[in-house]
């Protein structure tokens, strides 16, 4: 099984820059999602519970990868079917013997960290690449 992050309102966000932008604009859209998904995939590889004991092959962190989207977007996941995501660290499990054991979250915590900061960071690009296609128009480059 395999996690990935995903914007919401994505599809929408993509459908309007394709509207208005041009390719200059969305280069710009997406050098602030590929850096976003990079500060996420890095806060994630330094978040992810590891037994430096084990020696049985891939570990989770192995299986973090950042793809790009295209036009605009950044991709982030994790797990292969060799190395499923284990839900029950994120959340915490029961172990056999009735014991509880506590979650080792990372990547709902690491999400929120850099929740803020990726929106910012999405906004400030899609203004300066608004305002790139408006600098276009201006000189005569063409536009709708």
């Amino acid at each position: 099984m395999t996690i990935s992050a995903k914007i919401v309102g994505g599809e929408n966000l993509k459908a309007k820059a394709k509207f208005v932008l041009t390719t200059k604009g969305m280069s710009i859209l997406q050098k602030a999602n590929i850096a976003n998904a990079k500060q996420f995939a890095d806060l994630v590889r330094t978040a992810i519970p590891q037994d430096p004991e084990s020696h049985r092959g891939a570990h989770l962190v192995d299986t973090l990868e950042q793809t790009s989207v295209p036009p605009t977007g950044a991709q982030v996941s994790i797990g292969t079917a060799a190395v499923p995501y284990p839900l029950h660290l994120e959340t915490g499990h029961r172990a056999r013997d009735g014991s509880h054991v506590p979650a080792k979250a990372y990547w709902f915590p690491a999400k929120r960290v850099v929740q803020k900061g990726s929106r910012a960071r999405t906004l400030r690009s899609y203004r300066a690449a608004i305002k790139a296609q408006l600098a276009i128009n201006a000189d005569g480059g063409g536009g709708s």
